[in-house]
């Protein structure tokens, strides 16, 4: 009887493909053993051979045996002898036992695997037992998951992936991406896209880490590595043109059809969108305000011999002799000076801690 098998790509096997050092063969994968599992529990494990049975096919032959107990084991594990990580998981397509092992009985494991060589002679495993598409590749595509789709999109069923490089084709709805992060496939734009593309965060240095540019109004590309911030931008509806900008917004600028310019925020705080609340009603949202305080009005007229306290000084002051009166008056100019009083400076603000705005792209 023939089983029918089915097999699944690890994502750590699917790591090694990606990452192995290439062997003396110029591949990053090679299958050296079979481990049998028993409901989950790893069982023995044997050495494994490869040979080659046509021009693109290549049976992989291992003898499992044990030494002390029977069961029966329902999963075959196939691993990696660069990374001795587990690179495939076979079991029957109707989920049942694969094979029975004792002291006595030996399981003698014949499974084909069917390869294509690419333009380059590199190698893509894309079938397993003709039953299912493909899989992982080994070779020189390693940093395009772009090269293949049929292949990616069997892949994307099992896990979130890392990517060396962003994919230009939909290999899952949420990647994993070195320097950009978690990422999403947006269906709009057809492209990959930062979960965090365009949110602002404080900052720890004036040298952004990866994956981040400073809020300081500087000019990028529509296009390459800032197409996720922009389009961010666009979905948001927080653009505008030049003539419409002013500092402070959280608003970033359509300059021309190849650039933008992200916010400049250096120097203001962040405060909360009134939402219907009737502190700083009617607010928009990602608007800049400039600094103010509430209105002090008051006034007072007198002719008085004596002196000025508090925010209050006199300047100005021209000694007067009472013609109807004894003694002296001062006639003079009041002047309001807050700082006599409290600490003063260009601009109104509280204790307060300075931080560099980053901003995701």
């Amino acid at each position: 009887m023939t089983l029918l098998l089915k097999s699944t790509i690890t994502p750590e096997g699917y790591a090694a493909a990606l990452n192995n050092v290439p062997n003396a063969n110029g591949f990053r994968i090679e299958l050296t053993k079979v481990r049998a599992v028993a409901n989950g529990v790893p069982k023995d494990i044997a050495p494994a051979t490869g040979v080659n049975v046509g021009n693109q096919q290549t049976r992989i032959r291992a003898t499992l045996t044990s030494q002390a107990e029977e069961y029966s084991f329902d999963e075959l594990w196939v691993y990696d002898g660069i990374s001795n990580q587990v690179f495939v998981k076979i079991k029957r397509a109707d989920n049942g036992v694969i094979d029975f092992i004792s002291p006595h009985k030996r399981a003698i494991i014949n499974y084909n695997i069917t390869f294509t060589t690419l333009p380059d002679g590199s190698v893509t495993i894309v079938a397993d037992n003709g039953q299912s598409p493909a899989l992982a590749e080994l070779d020189a595509h390693k940093d395009d998951p772009s090269a293949h789709p049929e292949i990616i999109e069997e892949l994307s069923r099992l896990s979130i992936f890392q990517y060396s490089a962003v994919p230009t084709i939909k290999v899952g709805d949420i990647i994993y991406v070195n320097r950009f992060g978690f990422m999403v496939w947006v269906e709009k734009w057809k492209m990959y896209r930062s979960l965090e593309a365009a949110k602002k965060r404080n900052g720890w240095s004036v040298v952004t880490k990866p994956g981040w540019i400073l809020g300081n109004g500087a000019t990028y590309s529509k296009h390459g590595n800032y197409k996720g911030l922009w389009t961010a931008a666009l979905d948001a509806e927080i653009v505008l043109r030049p003539e419409n900008w002013h500092e402070g917004q959280y608003i970033f600028i359509d300059v021309d059809d190849n650039t933008f310019r992200v916010p400049s925020i250096g120097g203001y705080f962040d405060r909360n969108a009134s939402m219907g609340a009737a502190v700083d009603a009617g607010r928009i949202i990602f608007s800049g305000q400039l600094d103010a305080i509430r209105n002090i009005t008051g006034g007072f007229y007198a002719i008085t011999a004596g002196g000025t306290s508090g925010v209050f000084g006199r300047s100005n002051s021209t000694q007067k002799t009472s013609t109807t009166n004894t003694g002296l008056w001062y006639e003079s100019t009041t002047n309001f000076d807050a700082s006599r009083v409290v600490p003063t400076a260009d601009d109104n603000h509280p204790y307060n801690t300075a931080y560099p705005a980053w901003i995701k792209i």
